[in-house]
């Protein structure tokens, strides 16, 4: 038996023949060749045989009373109800036009009458290769397709998953707009993958002070969101009772330094695994009676602050990012919103998206088109900035998260 790269040939051959001597000189070779033969006087005994045997091959005769093989070719081939066989055409009919007329039926092969037995044994093993081919090439598309098919479904659960981290991550989020005595606060967030690695909050420490921060985990997508929901998590719950950010001053708790606090951070978020994982942040403190404020940079874009005059001033000295050295060193800045003054923080990914890093140029830029605006509130400021990042839509989508928290002081009355 002919075998094609470990598949067997099919074992079944279907023949059809209205000459009785001939059917069975034709079912005996078949036979001896090793295949399992069915045979059928007839076109339409054929076609009831098939939808039963499903034969992978049919040896048939070209004339034959009522259905003849041309028009038994045409039906087994045009419906795949009966399997789609290989078809061998006998006939003693030699001219191009009959030949044109039995492929166009869809004869795959002819054969000659009367048949010699080695020609006979060459078409159908022929046959037989082919269909084998064919049953191999169906079994890998359909394997192929269940592995498709599981991979969609992966795909639409991590999708899902995703969406529902992207909605965590904008729950975990402050609100929008906010206001706090008289200084009114503002958030802009645009992650470029479903969650990102930019994160954001604001909240009080004590009846006197503003607590902030926006920190940006190198990368982003799932990696960078899950290291910021972490680092993010230290500044939840009872910050009152949080050793971190609160310390015992002389009258009792105060605000910590906010560089003690991000060198705690840097010390607990270490790579110690070497992923490269590093983060950058701004974390501050501000005094929302008196304006006085206090941040630590680290590895951070620089604060923005735009004077009540519409003039603007960077503020601090960079720093180096966190969780990159044991035992880093940071250091505070000092700072302070007098009424009308306004404090805008960045993610690098936005002045990468407005200038390709180039601050020289896009802090200028932001202080011509937000310095106008004096004793705007914080919500306005972050409109502004989605006027000026949706001026740049030309450049095409952001490739790294963007994100902005603005406070503002309401100017003097």
């Amino acid at each position: 038996m002919d075998t094609t790269e470990g598949y067997p040939a099919p074992q079944t051959v279907l023949v059809v023949e209205d000459n009785e001597s001939e059917r069975w000189r034709l079912t005996a070779m078949l036979g001896k060749l090793g295949y399992r033969v069915v045979d059928a006087s007839n076109g339409n005994e054929a076609l009831v045989l098939q939808s039963l045997e499903r034969a992978d091959i049919v040896v048939s005769d070209w004339r034959m009373p009522g259905m003849d093989g041309l028009e038994l070719c045409r039906t087994l081939k045009s419906d795949p109800a009966y399997g789609q066989p290989f078809f061998v055409m006998l006939t003693a009919m030699n001219n191009p036009v009959d030949l044109v007329a039995g492929m166009e039926a869809g004869a795959d092969d002819f054969v000659s009458k009367p048949c010699a037995a080695e020609e006979l044994r060459v078409r159908v093993q022929a046959g037989a290769r082919i269909q084998s081919l064919r049953a191999r090439l169906e079994d890998n598309n359909e394997a192929m397709e269940h592995m498709l098919q599981r991979e969609r479904e992966t795909v639409e659960r991590m999708r899902g998953d995703l969406d529902m981290a992207a909605e965590l991550q904008r729950s975990l989020l402050p609100a929008a707009a906010a206001r706090l005595e008289d200084f009114t606060l503002g958030t802009l967030f645009q992650p470029a993958e479903e969650i990102g690695g930019d994160f954001f909050n604001y909240f009080r420490l004590g009846p006197e002070h503003l607590g902030f921060y926006l920190l940006d985990v190198s990368g982003h997508g799932v990696a960078a969101a899950m290291l910021a929901f972490s680092i993010s998590y230290q500044f939840n719950g009872d910050v009152a009772g949080n050793r971190m950010l609160m310390e015992d001053g002389p009258d009792g708790p105060r605000p910590a330094e906010p560089a003690s606090v991000v060198a705690a951070l840097n010390e607990q978020f270490q790579d110690r695994d070497g992923s490269g994982r590093f983060f950058t942040m701004v974390y501050g403190v501000i005094n929302v009676r008196t304006g006085a404020g206090r941040f630590c940079q680290a590895g951070h874009p620089y604060p923005l602050v735009l004077r009540a005059n519409g003039e603007g001033e960077c503020l601090g000295d960079g720093g180096h990012p966190a969780g990159m050295f044991p035992g880093a060193v940071f250091e505070n800045v000092d700072f302070r919103l007098a009424p009308g003054d306004r404090l805008m923080i960045c993610s690098d990914g936005v002045l990468d998206y407005l200038a390709g890093k180039d601050s020289s140029i896009v802090y200028p830029m932001l202080t011509r088109r937000l310095g106008d605006s004096a004793g705007s509130t914080a919500a306005e400021m972050v409109r502004v900035m989605e006027k000026v990042l949706g001026e740049q839509r030309s450049r095409g989508v952001p490739e790294d998260d963007i994100s902005v928290l603005a406070i503002a002081r309401a100017a003097a009355e």
